[in-house]
């Protein structure tokens, strides 16, 4: 307000108008911005199919779908219809996915992603490097999606199915023997010394050390894997857990003593609490070694049921460096965003409500 202004002038300024964001041309409703964007990456991903020439029999474009809906309503053959429904909608739930994740980034960190892929394309179509040595991202996108096709057994979902159920069973363990050895470390300081040291080594171990002890002991089974996953993972559960109640404040236990707390009361209602925040770090730091020890261990063993490791095993087999390429981006994929999506937020919400990061 300037000098020479009235106070009547005052109120009734206006505030400036606040900035414009990057993402402002987006509507304000949720679900309209999840629609223009999901539209946006179907155009990219059709205008992707007409410039780069793909073949429709292993990756079709957005508009297949409508031809299959087409198709099926006129009465045509069913079996290839369905096939070309199931291949065509697998690819929207991917397209929907990548929306989602380009919903959950910033427009600059997507911009350059979007860059960086594009230039390894752009390199690829003008070095002219051997697909079977450096492929480009359209061979590794064609490669998964050969893992998707009806012919194949809809083999990638079936391996994130078995991975994920594997994944499951061997980390609630690997929690279970994990929290109570990093609890007895923890109470229990003599046995700290003891074992401290020896955890850590364990921990330091890598997982597949591991597989010539699962196989001697257990031999070719899913017994073996599981073995891995957990020993690989249970040390990092147990050493976390460990570390962060050891940042518990005394004043906690003799203010819980005072207030009448003993025995399983103390625990239950005073240090259980407590031991949350150290709890929730150490669970997102031993489903990164949970993971990847199960993808050492399904790489090795060769069993019946066939997980992520064994797609990545198969495409060294074959010489499919694409495939190869894309197991691997697929491991990083669910490692990534089971860590962002469920184990990162746990963490946060837990030490926000203990106030230990802000709101």
């Amino acid at each position: 307000m300037s000098a020479n202004s009235s106070p009547s002038e005052a109120l009734t300024m206006r505030p400036p108008a606040p900035a414009k964001s990057p993402a402002s041309w987006l509507p304000k409703k949720l679900w309209q911005r999840r629609l223009v964007l999901t539209l946006v990456v179907a155009a990219l991903w059709e205008l992707a199919y007409r410039i780069l020439d793909w073949r429709p029999i292993t990756f079709p474009a957005p508009s297949h779908l409508y031809y299959a809906i087409e198709a099926l309503l006129a009465g045509g053959s069913s079996h290839g219809v369905l096939d070309a429904l199931i291949a065509s909608s697998s690819r929207l739930v991917l397209a929907a996915g990548f929306a989602f994740v380009v919903r959950a980034t910033t427009v600059p960190k997507f911009l350059v992603w979007a860059a960086i892929i594009g230039a390894w394309e752009g390199s690829f179509q003008l070095i002219q490097w051997k697909p079977w040595v450096f492929p480009a991202p359209s061979h590794v996108l064609e490669a998964l999606n050969v893992l998707v096709l009806p012919r194949q057994g809809y083999a990638l979902y079936t391996a994130l199915a078995v991975s994920g159920t594997r994944l499951a069973i061997g980390f609630s363990i690997a929690i279970v023997a994990g929290g109570l050895l990093g609890v007895a470390l923890w109470r229990f300081r003599r046995l700290d010394e003891i074992l401290g040291g020896l955890l850590l080594g364990f921990q330091t171990l890598p997982s597949v050390c591991w597989v010539p002890l699962a196989v001697l002991t257990f031999g070719l089974d899913e017994t073996s894997v599981q073995f891995v996953l957990v020993m690989g993972s249970t040390f990092a559960v147990a050493i976390a857990l460990r570390d962060g109640l050891g940042v518990i404040p005394p004043i906690y236990l003799r203010a819980g003593q005072m207030l009448g707390a003993r025995g399983l009361k103390l625990y239950r209602f005073v240090l259980l609490p407590a031991s949350l925040p150290a709890l929730a770090s150490s669970l997102r730091q031993g489903f990164s070694f949970a993971w990847r020890s199960l993808m050492g261990a399904e790489l090795i063993f060769m069993i019946e049921k066939k997980g992520v490791g064994y797609l990545l095993h198969q495409g060294r087999e074959f010489a499919d460096v694409a495939q190869v390429v894309g197991m691997m981006l697929v491991m990083i994929s669910v490692g990534v965003v089971a860590d962002r999506a469920l184990f990162a937020n746990v963490e946060r919400r837990v030490h926000t409500r203990f106030g230990f990061a802000a709101r």
